[in-house]
């Protein structure tokens, strides 16, 4: 089975260190992959905004995130503003948050179950109170996608 993988994945080309925007839109990406690897069915799902992916008569929407701890998040935004700039306050915010990094790497904090699942629950409920957008709009309600970072 092949990966029919969309134009953003095929000609996206990185010259520096992703930023937030690229990181929310390759984890739609390769959320909408996985779903065409996986099912047939989806053949048809577009990355679109809120919901993330939708099928063309918006019968179908799915709503995609990545559940991270808020240390690590701010571990990784930190890290991307070190790659970029190489100003030393940003490592040391690494290190302050429990993190190591080097020009090249990062390090994270460790993550326990319970960490995991209250990270899991915070993103459950912010994405609970997109649903009233949704019923509200032309939409279905749309399907969850984890992509957990943990």
């Amino acid at each position: 089975m092949s990966i029919e993988l969309t134009d953003e994945i095929r000609t996206k080309v990185f010259t520096a260190s992703m930023n937030s925007e690229d990181f929310k839109l390759y984890d739609e990406n390769f959320a909408l992959a996985v779903l065409r690897y996986c099912f047939n069915d989806y053949d048809d799902l577009m990355v679109i905004d809120s919901p993330d992916l939708q099928s063309p008569d918006h019968s179908v929407g799915i709503e995609v995130t990545e559940i991270t701890t808020s240390s690590n998040a701010a571990i990784s935004g930190d890290f991307v503003n070190f790659r970029k700039t190489g100003k030393i306050k940003y490592k040391e915010k690494i290190e302050k948050n429990g993190g190591t990094a080097t020009n090249y790497s990062v390090s994270y904090l460790p993550v326990t179950e319970d960490d995991e699942m209250n990270a899991i629950e915070i993103v459950f409920r912010k994405k609970l109170k997109k649903l009233k957008k949704y019923k509200n709009s032309n939409y279905s309600v749309p399907l969850p996608f984890f992509r957990n970072t943990l």
